[in-house]
């Protein structure tokens, strides 16, 4: 995690930071969630908490408890094809600021998550005084986006082409 206020403020441990976890641990937390709080004999929480993670209370629809709910309003965090695929409340996404994004669909029961170290580079000065650009903030993978796109993309070509029919 790229943090330097709880690296050198705060002796390396701070609560504000995020969740330090492994793909494999988050893709349990995934797959529990899709499951409706129950991964195997193990329960974290009910059904009706999870619901609580697909409903909007806000007025702009954005938003559910501590997930966006991703609309052709979070298309630059999104992408194109998925707020055009879905209810709201189908699928749900969260993104951390060192380039961490999560998105899960509750209709396919699929997750995707993207977990790069973008922050970890260097801090680069762009014209018009934008002076605290990270270097990889620029890449292609630094825009969820353009990756949330791409697998969707795939999942419409495997839904078209059917069960155990290679992709073309």
């Amino acid at each position: 995690m790229h943090d330097e206020v709880a690296y050198y403020s705060m002796g390396q441990v701070s609560g504000h930071a995020g969740l330090y976890s492994t793909a494999s641990e988050l893709g349990r937390i995934c797959r529990l969630l899709l499951n409706g709080g129950r991964c195997g004999d193990f329960t974290l929480c009910a059904p009706e908490t999870v619901a609580l993670f697909r409903e909007t209370f806000n007025l702009d629809g954005s938003y559910a408890l501590g997930w966006q709910l991703p609309s052709m309003a979070t298309t630059q965090l999104y992408g194109l094809i998925l707020p055009q695929l879905e209810r709201p409340g189908q699928v749900v996404a969260h993104t951390g600021w060192t380039g961490q994004c999560a998105v899960l669909d509750f209709q396919r029961g699929r997750y995707l998550l993207l977990l790069t170290n973008r922050k970890h580079s260097p801090v680069i000065a762009l014209p018009h005084g934008q002076l605290n650009t990270f270097e990889a903030d620029l890449t292609v993978a630094a825009k969820y986006g353009n990756v949330v796109d791409l697998y969707y993309r795939g999942l419409l070509i495997e839904q078209e082409a059917g069960p155990g029919t290679p992709a073309r």
